[in-house]
């Protein structure tokens, strides 16, 4: 078994005549941190939107511990457990900093609409386990501010409440864009 995490291979995308990115090949081992550097416009962002299902490549693949992600939409590819965050910030308007991150676990909620709008015990009880999980995650990225609208926060803190809602959805790779 191969212990690449992610495995890009010719990985291209064209927007009319303009290749934003030309047959890429990039081998991501489980366990490492990797960057990847370029200037402006050299297609950073755009192989993070192919990777995380934001864009469709004309060409190649992207193999996920050997599942392909290529032509999935995004919320399947977090729910195999990709996560990024954004160039620019994209914090949810109205959200408190600790609602942002609980947020980010919607996907993995077990309770259905029915019992969370009853509030049943089961409901109640995962509830009260997301709040702490996002208290730690908050604490993990050092954010103190919990009940804050987060849009109302210096930049520096927004970008630590966008990884720790990135890190909510639990994921074995995370793609930060700048």
């Amino acid at each position: 078994m191969s212990d690449a995490l992610l495995t890009i291979e010719g990985l291209t995308k064209r927007f009319g005549g303009v290749t934003a990115v030309n047959g890429v090949d990039m081998v991501v081992p489980q366990g490492t941190v990797m960057g990847l550097m370029g200037p402006n416009g050299a297609g950073k962002t755009s192989l993070v939107n192919l990777v995380t299902g934001f864009y469709t490549p004309d060409e190649g693949s992207v193999l996920f511990e050997g599942d392909e992600m290529a032509g999935l939409a995004p919320h399947q590819i977090s729910r195999r457990g990709i996560t990024r965050t954004y160039q620019n910030v994209r914090l949810l308007s109205g959200f408190s900093v600790l609602e942002q991150v609980v947020a980010g676990m919607y996907a993995s909620r077990k309770a259905s609409s029915l019992s969370s709008l009853v509030m049943w015990p089961g409901e109640r009880r995962e509830r009260h386990e997301c709040l702490e999980r996002a208290d730690a995650l908050l604490a993990r990225v050092g954010v103190t501010e919990r009940r804050e609208l987060a849009e109302t926060l210096p930049y520096g803190t927004q970008r630590r409440v966008e990884i720790a809602r990135a890190l909510a959805t639990d994921p074995r790779l995370v793609l930060l864009d700048e």
